[in-house]
C-alpha cells in the first residue's frame, strides 16, 4: 500500500486536469454562445437597417434641405398681408359707418363687399409670393379630376369615329340597295 499515497496523489492530478478540461469546455460553450449571441444581434441590426429607413441626422437634414426653404413667412407675405388687411379692415369697420349713411344697400355693399376683399387678397398674395404653391396650383388645376383638356380632346376624338362609323354603315345600306331587285 506503499503506492496508495502515490496513486491518491495520481488520481488528485487526474480529477483536477478533468475538472481543468471541463473548466475549459464550459468556457469554450461560454464564449460561443456569447458569440452567437453578438452574431444574432448584429443580424437583427443589418435587418433593421435594411428594412427600416435611417432618419437623417439634423446635419444630413441641412444638406437636404433646400436653400430657399425657411421656417416661417417671409417679409414679402408678412407685407402683403398687411397690406390687405390695411386696406380692408378700414373699409369695413369705419368708412361704411361713417361715411355711407344714407342708403343701406351702399352701406351693405361697402362694409361686406368691399370690407371683407381680403378674402380674395390674402390668397393672391399668397399665389404672387410663393412658388411652391403656385407650382402646386398649377398642377392640381391642369390634373385629369379638374377640367382636364386632354379628356376633353379624347371625347371628341371618340364622338368623331362613332360618327364616322355610323356615316360608312349607312353608306353600305345605300349600296346594298341600290343592288337589290326591287
Amino acid at each position: 500500500m506503499a503506492a496508495g499515497p502515490l496513486g491518491s496523489a495520481a488520481a488528485a492530478a487526474r480529477e483536477a486536469a478533468a475538472a481543468e478540461a471541463a473548466a475549459a469546455e464550459a468556457a469554450e460553450a461560454a464564449a460561443a454562445a456569447a458569440a452567437a449571441a453578438t452574431d444574432r444581434k448584429e443580424d437583427e441590426d443589418d435587418r433593421r437597417r435594411r428594412t427600416l429607413p435611417r432618419m437623417p441626422t439634423s446635419l444630413r437634414l441641412r444638406r437636404l434641405r433646400r436653400p430657399d426653404t425657411r421656417k416661417g413667412p417671409g417679409w414679402g407675405i408678412i407685407a402683403g398681408f398687411t397690406a390687405a388687411f390695411l386696406a380692408t379692415y378700414p373699409v369695413h369697420m369705419y368708412v361704411a359707418e361713417v361715411y355711407v349713411l344714407g342708403d343701406s344697400f351702399a352701406f351693405l355693399f361697402v362694409k361686406y363687399c368691399l370690407g371683407f376683399l381680403f378674402i380674395v387678397f390674402v390668397p393672391l398674395v399668397i399665389l404672387v409670393l410663393e412658388g411652391n404653391i403656385r407650382s402646386g396650383v398649377r398642377s392640381v388645376f391642369g390634373s385629369a379630376v379638374l377640367c382636364s383638356l386632354q379628356d376633353e380632346e379624347e371625347e371628341e376624338e371618340e364622338e368623331g369615329e362613332e360618327e364616322a362609323a355610323a356615316a360608312e354603315e349607312e353608306e353600305q345600306e345605300d349600296r346594298r340597295r341600290e343592288n337589290l331587285p326591287i
